[in-house]
């Protein structure tokens, strides 16, 4: 049952399975390429001198020569997504570009309700997507392991369909920008535009394992998609703190009255607000005896032997 999340991690290195994965997933999920994949980086200025007008006299008074020097107030920079590592590694966000873009707009009143009930509306999607698929995400996780492309083709597609509550109504990035006011909305395409940017001038540095560079669209679906992939990641441990994890684990297939089944919610809610769950959290022992007592014989060799992975 268990998943390992450092399946769900993201990795620096494209491999080939992940890149041809990305690209078919991205295509599926409709959003590459878009307009913002497509933005083009800035022209590298031309290398020819640049012909420099004569400066004309001072109309500003002399200096004093007994005031010091003077100092320039410090400029400050523009607002930005993007920072380096130690070893000069665009870092990548722990939130999607977009959520960390509204962020840094500092929103407020109707907008930063309307925006804020669209992330918890996509968060709730991935949640439900997570506890209802544990058997879909692990076999995409040993197909990850075992490198099998086909099956990282076919299951990544099945999870695609799965999830298609999460993009029906186009990209998280048009969603978002559509609820924007009209005069924040400039800013939030600049930041996040700035970011993809950046990825992609990283990426054309690191070929794939065929050996050969990398175009835009190629670096932009694989960046997405292990950015959709830090999305699962969060899902799955929010879905381990708050116990919902294992009670969709116990729950399935038990045939359980609505008696049981609110019994075992009622106990891992309980548990589960005391404090946060974790993946190795030894009151799952205390949780497994709870439920075990509302089981009848049948239910319990069920789960017993499902808990030891028979």
């Amino acid at each position: 049952m268990k998943l390992d999340r450092t399946s769900l991690q993201r990795t620096a290195k494209p491999s080939r399975g992940i890149t041809l994965f990305a690209v078919v997933a991205a295509a599926a999920m409709g959003v590459v390429p878009d307009a913002l994949a497509q933005n083009a980086l800035p022209e590298t200025p031309s290398k020819q001198p640049a012909k420099v007008p004569p400066t004309p006299p001072s109309s500003q008074p002399a200096a004093n020569p007994l005031g010091g020097p003077k100092i320039d107030a410090p400029t400050q920079s523009a607002p930005s997504l993007v920072s380096s590592d130690f070893n000069g590694t665009v870092r990548r966000l722990e939130t999607t570009p977009e959520e960390a873009a509204v962020a840094l707009l500092k929103l407020s009143g109707e907008a930063k309700e309307r925006v804020d009930a669209l992330f918890a509306r996509r968060g709730k999607a991935i949640e439900e997507f997570v506890t209802g698929n544990l058997d879909l995400l692990t076999k995409l996780d040993t197909a990850g392991k075992t490198n099998n492309k086909r099956d990282q083709l076919m299951l990544g597609l099945e999870a695609f369909q799965k999830l298609n509550a999460v993009w029906k109504d186009g990209t998280l990035f048009d969603q978002v920008k559509a609820l924007l006011p009209e005069d924040q909305r400039a800013e939030f395409e600049r930041l996040v535009t700035n970011y993809w940017n950046a990825l992609v001038e990283e990426g054309k540095n690191i070929p794939n394992e065929d050996g050969k560079k990398r175009g835009r669209f190629e670096i932009v679906a694989g960046e997405r998609l292990q950015a959709f992939v830090g999305e699962i990641g969060r899902a799955f441990e929010r879905g381990v703190k708050s116990g919902r994890l294992i009670a969709e684990f116990v729950l399935k297939d038990l045939n359980l009255s609505d008696a049981q089944k609110a019994r075992v919610r009622e106990i891992i809610d309980s548990e589960a607000a005391e404090a946060p769950l974790k993946e190795d959290d030894k009151r799952y022992e205390g949780l497994f005896l709870k439920i075990l007592g509302i089981l009848d014989e049948q239910q319990r060799t069920a789960i017993i032997k499902r808990f030891r992975g028979e």
